[in-house]
Order: C-alpha cells, then sequence, then structure tokens
C-alpha cells in the first residue's frame, strides 16, 4: 500500500521529467532545422553571386575578344581602328590605293575663277565592286584651305574636261575599275583666297579624325588656263574637218571613177 502511495507521488515528476525532455528535444531540433536554414540560404546566395560572377567573366572576355579590333582612347570610348593610311602622295585602304601625280592651278576662263586641280590614279586591290576613281577620291579626301582665322573646306568645283590637254584625266574617272586595274582621274577646287592648301585624308571608320595631311603651297604650283568652251569648239572643228575630208575623199573617187568611165565609153565608140 504504501509503495502504492510512493509510485503515485513519481508519477508526476517522471512525467514533468519527460515533459522537459521532449521540450528540449523540439528546442534542439528547431534550433537545427534554423541552422540548416540559414546554411542552404547561405549556399544558394554563394551558388548565385558565382553564377552571376561567371556570367560577368564570360561577358567580359566576349567584350574583350571584340575589342581587339577597337582602340581605347583616353576617354575610355571604343573607336575602330583607322581605316588606311596616307603619307605624302598616297592614301591606301584595304581595297584601293589613291595615288596623288600632280597638282597645279588652273584659270577656268569660261567662269574667270582660279582652281587648284589633283591628278590621280586610283588602283583597285580588293576587287570592289562599282569602284571609280572619282568615287574614291571623294570617300579618300577632304581640301582645306588655309585662312586668317578658320580652315576653309574647299568644294568640289565642276569644270569638263572631256576635251582638251586634260581628256586623258578624265576619260575613264567614271568608269568602274577591275580587280588589279588602274584609271586616272582628276578633281578641282575653287580657291578662296591665296594661301596654302592642305590635303587632308578622311578616316572613314573615326570622323573626328584624319589619316594625316600635306600642307600644299599654291607659289610652287604651277599655273595654266583653260576654257571648256574653248575646247569644246575646237573638237567640234576638228570633227566637221574630218567629216570635209571623208566627203572630199568621196568626192574624188565619184570624179574619178566618172573619168574613167567617160574614158572607158569613148574608146568603146572609136
Amino acid at each position: 500500500m504504501s509503495t502504492r502511495l510512493n509510485n503515485k507521488k513519481g508519477a508526476p515528476k517522471l512525467k514533468k521529467v519527460l515533459t522537459l525532455l521532449f521540450a528540449s528535444t523540439l528546442l534542439v531540433g528547431c534550433g537545427h532545422d534554423s541552422h540548416s536554414s540559414k546554411e542552404d540560404k547561405s549556399k544558394h546566395e554563394s551558388s548565385k553571386k558565382e553564377d552571376s560572377q561567371s556570367k560577368e567573366e564570360s561577358k567580359s572576355k566576349g567584350s574583350e575578344d571584340k575589342d581587339k579590333e577597337y582602340d581605347t582612347s583616353e576617354h575610355e570610348t571604343y573607336k575602330k581602328k583607322p581605316s588606311g593610311t596616307f603619307k605624302g602622295d598616297k592614301l591606301e585602304t584595304k581595297d584601293y590605293i589613291v595615288t596623288i601625280k600632280d597638282k597645279e592651278i588652273i584659270h577656268d576662263k569660261d567662269k574667270d575663277r582660279d582652281v587648284v586641280a589633283f591628278k590621280f590614279e586610283v588602283k583597285n586591290k580588293s576587287g570592289k565592286s562599282n569602284l571609280n576613281a572619282s568615287f574614291a577620291w571623294i570617300e579618300s579626301f577632304n581640301i582645306l584651305q588655309d585662312s586668317k582665322d578658320t580652315e576653309n573646306k574647299l568644294s568640289p568645283s565642276y569644270i569638263s574636261f572631256r576635251d582638251g590637254k586634260y581628256a586623258e584625266w578624265d576619260k575613264h574617272q567614271r568608269d568602274n575599275i577591275k580587280k588589279g586595274g588602274t584609271a586616272k582621274g582628276i578633281e578641282t577646287y575653287e580657291l578662296q583666297g591665296k594661301d596654302d592648301v592642305f590635303i587632308v585624308g578622311k578616316d572613314n571608320n573615326n570622323y573626328d579624325k584624319d589619316l594625316g595631311r600635306t600642307k600644299v603651297k599654291l607659289k610652287d604650283l604651277h599655273k595654266s588656263s583653260f576654257s571648256p568652251r574653248e575646247e569644246l569648239e575646237k573638237s567640234i572643228d576638228k570633227e566637221l574637218e574630218k567629216e570635209d575630208e571623208i566627203q572630199d575623199k568621196k568626192d574624188h573617187h565619184k570624179s574619178q571613177k566618172k573619168d574613167d568611165d567617160d574614158k572607158d565609153k569613148a574608146v568603146t565608140d572609136a
């Protein structure tokens, strides 16, 4: 009887101990879960960071490969490599070479103006289609003239050189050039004074830069006069003379034939 009473008294204590043990187990388990959750979250964030870094490195590498074709300026802006080179009287690109053969001042008598003329040759290196001497020149050069306050960009001035002493430079300058072929050309610019002129090689990949420049001292250039109208009249006169010569030969042939026929008839009648 005494033992049973003692057991009944000890039961609540045991229950209390078991309850505390169970609660302790729950707390440990929760703590473990919380710790695991934090570790998983940390691992996930670390993985995301590594993926992001990997993508950035890949992107950076691709950018570096692409930038091999570019120069980096001091302002860290990317610009393409120069489109060619210009030294002395020769400008060269991957497609063609322009060589300036002569420079002179021409007085255009018809319009009473002075122009600076450039005679040149263009070689088609690559076989570029639709390339002619006139196009290559315009693509390659700007012509500037010095003045007190500014450098003035000169505009091309059209003069017909179809006839006369410059005809050989004009004849094929608008014809397409074959691969490895060469064609002549001539371009003129109306002068705005007596100050020196600069030939500026264009960099068609970087429009705020140039490939170089050559100074042309006008006082050192040969000077001549030219009249497209007079040359055209001379050309027409020559053509008329040729036609007259041809007609004279035809008339002479007819006259000779008539004389021969008359002689033959006289012999027959006799």
